[in-house]
């Protein structure tokens, strides 16, 4: 009964994750060919809570769907002891995921991409002046915004300085609506 309920358990949560598309949040899944974003996380620091590892429900479904299958393979082919049977269903849900799920998964996250950086998230980056700013503080300055040049309106913070063309400045806040930026002088 126990190894029934581990195998359906294991099987449907795996099966869930993949049609929900939340497995790729373990960050366990990885591969050595370096793909970088997805990092080993085996021996996190986290402060001496290593039980924490065993939370992942990607590790928890695998592992499950591992143990109830050999489980069940085990009590029906052999007839060893409960605790024999038991121990080796263990080391066979450790087995399955490590050589079974964890590969798939690296295999998976292989083709993922890096996230877009949005405008927003330009603020803090450093832009430069296309143009001199005008009296009132305002210009055109250009940003590398996801590997690409943004040009945008901008009005420099505080009292109205001279701007000239190819000075460095600093973004400070993006105005999403009007497609601005507040800048500051470095």
């Amino acid at each position: 009964m126990l190894y029934q309920v581990l195998f359906t358990v294991g099987g449907l949560g795996l099966l869930v994750q993949a049609v929900l598309g939340s497995a790729h949040h373990d960050g366990d899944a990885t591969s050595d060919s370096g793909h970088s974003g997805h990092s080993d996380h085996s021996l996190p620091d986290d402060g001496g809570h290593f039980w924490l590892l065993f939370l992942s429900p990607l590790r928890l479904f695998g592992f499950s769907l591992g143990m109830g299958g050999a489980g069940l393979a085990l009590e029906s082919a052999l007839k060893l002891p409960p605790v024999l049977v038991f121990g080796l269903a263990l080391l066979a849900g450790w087995l399955f995921y490590r050589a079974v799920i964890k590969p798939l998964m690296a295999l998976v996250l292989h083709f993922a991409s890096k996230p877009a950086t949005m405008l927003s998230g330009a603020v803090g980056q450093e832009a430069t002046a296309d143009s001199r700013f005008d009296a009132t503080g305002r210009g055109i300055i250009t940003l590398v915004v996801d590997g690409h040049l943004v040009r945008l309106l901008a009005t420099l913070e505080g009292s109205p300085e001279a701007v000239e063309a190819g000075e460095k400045l600093v973004v400070i806040a993006i105005d999403m609506r009007r497609n601005t930026a507040t800048v500051a002088k470095l």
